[in-house]
């Protein structure tokens, strides 16, 4: 930033992969999204929490690794930007929402 800059809001998406593999074999892709505004322009932002695993209906026991949503990517990391808007940003949020099997902050 340059010395007239000031920053009032930072919004991000954190997209991950994870593995579940004790009882049950799934593969599949987690998102978190956090956000700040303020009056007040800022020098710095932390974000510190859990995720937990949220299971709406009942995973499958198979022998082989599944992958979860593998073809209902969130996010298509095809299209070369690294700008979105806040419409976009509240669509993935809300088929995220969506999922039977999500993480939650």
């Amino acid at each position: 930033l340059s010395a007239n800059e000031r920053v009032y809001s930072a919004h991000a998406l954190l997209f991950f992969n994870y593995t579940l593999q004790d009882r049950v074999k799934i593969n599949t892709e987690g998102m978190v999204y956090t956000g700040h505004d303020s009056g007040l322009a800022g020098s710095g932002l932390f974000v510190n929490g859990d995720l937990n695993f949220i299971q709406r209906y009942p995973i499958e026991i198979r022998d082989e690794s599944s992958t979860l949503y593998g073809d209902e990517p969130l996010f298509d990391e095809q299209t070369g930007s690294t700008q979105i808007d806040a419409s976009v940003i509240k669509n993935i949020v809300e088929k995220y929402s969506r999922r039977l099997y999500a993480n939650v902050r």
